[in-house]
């Protein structure tokens, strides 16, 4: 796997440790590449354990998010992976390649840092997922449960402590984020900034496409859209 990621990774972002001209594929002294550019690092902490579930945790929201459209089929659901999706592709695919920027010393992954998916995804989707649920909330409460409440692709109706609850437990799960990041080493804290200031700002501008989109087409609110494949379940609110 960390073969395969130094193919794509300029040669500007390789670390110190990789040579790609040997025969045996190098080996991170610093502990473990895995899945989604993460490093475990040899004798964990028990922060850095935290912070590789931290990590690790975006991914995890991005196959809920793809369980939930192929279950729902909304145009909801399909916001939410579509912008999660469209930041890791942003990031990933042009952005790291133009900055073209290595990671700190201490990092496993081969490709470059700057700016952080991770910082750039957990921050983008929070600051989506806030403004989401403010809108969604009602005077006098609501009979949903918060357990319920807090799944944010679905249009449920909150209260006032049910939308302080929900928002205490998002920040929890997805502001320690990019601090997990700099804790394991792979990104400095320019990365992480960078990547952040970069989430807010494409939260922005998708909120509000997402709501000209949404006054645009409210006449087919429950209706099925795109030859029936999906239903249109994103309703306008303020």
């Amino acid at each position: 796997a960390v073969g395969a990621l130094a193919m794509v990774a300029p040669d500007a972002c390789l670390p110190s440790w990789y040579d790609p001209s040997a025969l045996k594929q190098s080996v991170c002294p610093y502990g473990t590449h895995l899945p989604g550019d993460i490093t475990l690092p040899s004798r964990p902490s028990a922060l850095q354990i935290a912070a590789v579930m931290y990590s690790v945790f975006p991914f995890a929201i991005g196959f809920h998010l793809l369980f939930k459209l192929s279950m729902v089929r909304g145009t909801r659901q399909l916001s939410f992976l579509a912008f999660v999706s469209a930041m890791f592709l942003l990031n990933e695919l042009i952005l790291k390649h133009i900055v073209n920027q290595p990671r700190p010393l201490g990092s496993c992954c081969l490709t470059c840092g700057m700016p952080s998916s991770h910082s750039t995804i957990a921050t983008g989707l929070l600051a989506v997922i806030i403004h989401d649920a403010v809108c969604r909330r009602v005077r006098f409460g609501s009979k949903e449960s918060i357990v319920a409440a807090l799944d944010f692709t679905e249009a449920v109706p909150l209260g006032r402590k049910t939308l302080n609850v929900f928002i205490v437990l998002w920040v929890s799960a997805l502001l320690p984020v990019p601090a997990a990041r700099v804790v394991l080493h792979d990104h400095s804290l320019g990365q992480v900034t960078a990547g952040a200031i970069l989430g807010l700002v494409l939260a922005f501008l998708w909120a509000s496409l997402v709501n000209l989109l949404q006054i645009r087409y409210r006449n087919l609110l429950d209706q099925p859209v795109l030859n029936g494949l999906l239903v249109h379940n994103f309703a306008y609110s303020r």
